[in-house]
């Protein structure tokens, strides 16, 4: 499986995989499956270099309660993405599942 350049990764091609389940590389050998529910509209603001923004968007998984992740740096992969590593956050634990956000907040030039 291919790794994925994190320009790769918009709130534009995620949202397609909403409802999808992401591997987390936990400890060596052990994958933890984390659901997307939610990706946030991106917001962006200028920057006074011209063709220059700032990008930020998060990613919302459910996560199994019984496998319980720190907030910490992990590789994820996905069938159709390929593998990229990225910080995942808990942030709560509702509906019998651990939730998870990832935070893109990046300066991106524009095309």
């Amino acid at each position: 499986m291919s790794q994925v350049p994190l320009e790769q990764l918009s709130a534009e091609r995620l949202i397609e995989f909403v409802g999808s389940t992401f591997n987390v590389e936990a400890t060596e050998g052990h994958k933890v499956p984390l659901l997307l529910t939610t990706v946030t509209q991106p917001r962006t603001s200028g920057s006074a270099e011209p063709g220059v923004r700032y990008e930020n968007f998060s990613l919302f998984f459910d996560g199994p309660s019984a496998h319980p992740l720190p907030q910490r740096t992990y590789t994820m992969e996905h069938l159709q993405l390929g593998h990229f590593t990225l910080f995942i956050v808990p942030v709560g634990n509702e509906r019998g599942c651990l939730q998870y956000q990832i935070v893109f907040n990046r300066l991106r030039k524009e095309v």
